[in-house]
C-alpha cells in the first residue's frame, strides 16, 4: 500500500481507490503534491508546483536573492509541515521557540521508514485499527538537534488518511513549543466551505457552514475539552456538493459520429458521395483501430483506470468506457463498438441508425462476451428521422433477449426532431445522464 519511488524521490501511499503521494524535494522539505483518486504512477514534474518569479527567497547569509535549484516555491507549494518566521505565510503546525526569543522554525527531511500497522499515541487519542501500513518520516529542525516524525497512514478498506507528528528533543536543553498540531493538509484551490458543529445543553453538534477566507479560522469551546458549545470535528465541503450534485465516476466517451473519409487515399474528398469505398472501408476499420490503437494510446499515456494497456486490463476496466454515436457514427457503435469491443466497452450511445439485431444479439453471446454485462443501452431518434422506424425495430427485437432488458435499454422519440444536430444533441445530453454516476 505505500511505495517508494527511488528515482523520483516520491512516497504513494495506495490502497486502489485512493492515493497519497508525497515528493520529498531537494531541500528537504515534503511537498503534497496529490490526494484523491487512485491514480496511476506519474512524473512528478507534471504536477509540481514550480517556476515563476515567486519561487525565490532572500538570503541573509548571501545578503541576495536566490532560487531553489529544482524550483521548490516555499510559501506557495503545498507541503506536510511548514516553515516559521521565514517566507511561508499559512503558519506552521509547530513552533517552537529559542533561548534567544526567535520563533524561526525549519524541519528538514532526514530519512524516512515503512511499516505494516499504525502507532499508537501515548497519553492523547489516536486511530485504531488493522489493515493499514505507515509511513514515518524523520525531519531535523535546520539548526537544531530537534526533530518531528512525521507519520502518515493508509488503510487497506478505508478511503482514510491518519496523521500525527511527534516531537522529540535532542538538544539536551528545555524548549518551549509555542504550537505543536496535529497534522497539516494543504489544498489545491478554495472552492471549499468550512463545516463545524456548535451547539448548547440539548442542542448539541449543530452544523454550521461557513465560507472559506484567506487567513486564520479557529474553533473552539474554551472549556479545555469537547463540549455541547464546540464539537472538535471539522470538515470541507465542495461548494454546492448536495445529495444531487458532486463528483461522478469518470468515464471516456468514445464518438466516432464523422469517421467517414481519408483513410484509403481520397484526402482531397473528391468523389465522396453518400457511400464510397472509403466510407465503407473507414466504418468497417474503426473497431480494429479503435481496439489496437486508440484505446490502447489513451490509457497507456493518461491516468485512467486501467492498470496499463494489456488486453486484462482493459477488460476489468471497461466499465469506464463509453461509446456514443449518431448516424454513421451510430453504425460504427453497432460494428465497432458492441460487435468488436463489448469486453472493453459497457455504455453505448446510439442516434439516428440501425443494423440487423440478430448481428449484435450472436455478438454479445458468444464465448468471448458472455461473461461481460451491458451497463447502458441509450437510443433516441427524431420521429421524423429516416431512421427511426427501423431502429425502433431493432431496439424491440433487442430488448427481452440476452444482455438487453428494460432496465438497461432505453429508447426515446425527439419530439419533431429530424435526422439532425438537434436531436443528437438532445440524445448525448440524454445519454451522459445515464453514463456518468454519482461518487459514492
Amino acid at each position: 500500500m505505500i511505495n517508494y519511488d527511488a528515482k523520483q524521490n516520491v512516497i504513494k501511499l495506495d490502497n486502489g481507490s485512493i492515493n497519497f503521494v508525497i515528493y520529498i524535494n531537494q531541500e528537504g522539505y515534503l511537498e503534497t503534491i496529490y490526494f484523491g483518486k487512485s491514480v496511476k504512477d506519474f512524473d512528478v514534474s507534471s504536477v509540481r508546483i514550480t517556476g515563476g518569479e515567486e519561487h525565490g527567497i532572500y538570503s541573509i547569509a548571501e545578503n541576495k536573492e536566490t532560487v531553489y535549484p529544482d524550483g521548490y516555491k516555499e510559501g506557495v507549494a503545498p507541503v506536510e509541515i511548514s516553515t516559521h518566521a521565514r517566507k511561508d505565510k499559512r503558519g506552521a503546525p509547530i513552533i517552537v521557540k529559542r533561548e534567544n526569543g526567535s520563533f524561526v522554525t525549519d524541519f528538514r527531511y532526514v530519512s524516512h521508514r515503512i511499516y505494516s500497522g499504525i502507532e499508537e499515541l501515548n497519553g492523547l487519542p489516536c486511530a485504531h485499527g488493522e489493515n493499514c501500513n505507515t509511513v514515518e518520516f524523520l525531519l531535523k529542525e535546520h539548526t537544531r538537534e530537534l526533530y518531528v516524525k512525521h507519520r502518515v497512514t493508509i488503510f487497506e478498506d478505508k478511503d482514510i488518511i491518519i496523521k500525527n507528528f511527534e516531537i522529540v528533543n535532542d538538544t539536551g536543553k528545555s524548549v518551549v513549543l509555542d504550537r505543536a498540531m496535529s497534522m497539516q493538509l494543504d489544498l489545491p484551490g478554495m472552492d471549499h466551505t468550512f463545516n463545524h458543529f456548535c451547539g448548547r445543553w440539548a442542542e448539541e453538534r449543530t452544523r454550521v457552514e461557513n465560507e472559506i477566507y484567506d487567513g486564520v479560522t479557529e474553533i473552539y469551546s474554551n472549556g479545555g475539552a469537547s463540549s455541547a458549545e464546540e464539537n472538535p470535528f471539522v470538515f470541507l465541503k465542495a461548494k454546492n456538493a448536495d445529495y444531487d450534485k458532486g463528483d461522478i465516476e469518470p468515464l471516456i466517451v468514445v464518438a466516432p459520429t464523422f469517421y467517414s473519409y481519408g483513410l484509403y487515399g481520397d484526402d482531397d474528398m473528391k468523389d465522396i458521395k453518400d457511400v464510397t469505398p472509403v466510407k465503407k472501408n473507414s466504418s468497417a476499420n474503426f473497431g480494429r483501430e479503435l481496439r489496437f490503437d486508440i484505446i490502447p494510446a489513451v490509457e497507456s499515456e493518461f491516468s485512467t483506470y486501467a492498470d496499463g494497456a494489456s488486453e486484462s486490463a482493459l477488460q476489468s476496466s471497461r466499465d469506464h468506457r463509453a461509446m456514443a454515436g449518431l448516424s454513421n457514427g451510430c453504425r460504427i457503435t453497432y460494428t465497432g463498438g458492441m460487435i468488436e469491443n463489448f469486453d472493453y466497452i459497457s455504455w453505448f450511445g446510439c442516434y439516428s441508425s440501425y443494423i440487423d439485431s440478430e448481428l449484435v444479439l450472436d455478438a454479445l453471446s458468444s464465448e468471448k462476451n458472455k461473461n461481460y454485462k451491458l451497463n447502458y443501452m441509450f437510443n433516441a431518434d427524431g420521429i421524423y428521422d429516416f431512421a427511426y422506424n427501423g431502429h425502433k425495430k431493432m431496439v424491440n427485437e433487442l430488448v427481452g433477449n440476452g444482455k438487453f432488458g428494460d432496465d438497461n435499454v432505453e429508447y426515446v422519440q425527439v419530439a419533431f426532431g429530424y435526422h439532425s444536430a438537434r436531436s443528437w444533441r438532445v440524445g448525448l445530453y440524454d445519454s451522459l445522464q445515464r453514463f456518468f454516476k454519482r461518487v459514492k
